[in-house]
């Protein structure tokens, strides 16, 4: 889902690293979301609108990317936390240029932040793609973190030396 820029250089591993933490997050939490914390947790920013169904969303967003975070944190010495930028329209990043929603959810390596379009989730689940819901949600977060992963374990670097 990395898009635009350098931020999306492709790795194939990225995708089955995203469902593994998927599964282990799936599993830690009850196969439910049962485990999730209930507030957004460190090193995460929102923008945009923060009403509603919006903010319960943003929780639960911010939930699963510390869930994420945590589990990095404890299996990957030397692991340093990205920080997730929930916007609606478009972003000016610290170190990948300006995005809009059209880029998608992306991760940059610049700055080492997770950005995510607040209407991303609801086109993912709408007729074009039919892929809604927390899973799929916690499956894009997951594998961006796997981009932040690549980062700091310098896979992302040696990718781009080739």
């Amino acid at each position: 889902m990395s898009r635009g820029g350098k931020a999306g250089a492709g790795v194939g591993g990225a995708g089955i690293l995203g469902i593994i933490v998927v599964v282990v997050f799936a599993l830690l939490s009850g196969g439910e979301g049962g485990g999730l914390p209930a507030s957004l947790g460190d090193g995460t920013g929102t923008t945009g609108d923060s009403s509603g169904d919006v903010a319960e969303e943003n929780r639960f967003l911010g939930a699963v990317f510390t869930d994420v975070q945590d589990y990095w944190e404890s299996t990957l010495p030397g692991y340093r936390r990205a920080t997730m930028v929930i916007f609606l329209d478009n972003v000016e990043t610290g170190g990948c240029g300006f995005a809009t929603a059209a880029t998608g959810p992306f991760y940059c390596p610049a700055d080492e932040h997770v950005y995510l379009d607040q209407s991303f989730f609801d086109v993912l689940a709408g007729p074009q793609f039919g892929a809604g819901g927390d899973f799929a949600q916690a499956y894009v977060i997951a594998h961006e973190v796997a981009h932040h992963v690549q980062t700091v374990t310098g896979v992302s670097g040696d990718v781009r030396a080739e």
